[in-house]
């Protein structure tokens, strides 16, 4: 059996999942799902999505709201 004695400098490795999206400009961000404040269309055709940030930043991607709710396994109505 392996066991590792812990001196408190190390650190868990961080597990979360990123979800990758493009913004208007091209710039790629990977995002915590957990740092996501908000998602809203961002026009009437709704094929792009505003994404607030917990510090207030706003993204605007090239892909629909429903779009990203769905590759971040959220529930829709």
């Amino acid at each position: 059996m392996l066991t590792m004695e812990r001196t408190g400098r190390e650190r868990p490795a961080l597990r979360e999942v990123f979800i990758v999206v493009t913004d208007m400009s091209g710039r790629r961000h990977a995002l915590a799902p957990s740092f996501i404040a908000g998602i809203s269309d961002a026009d009437d055709t709704a094929m792009n999505a505003c994404v607030t940030l917990r510090t207030g930043a706003v993204l605007l991607i090239t892909e629909s709201l429903d779009a990203l709710m769905s590759r971040l396994g959220a529930c829709q109505r």
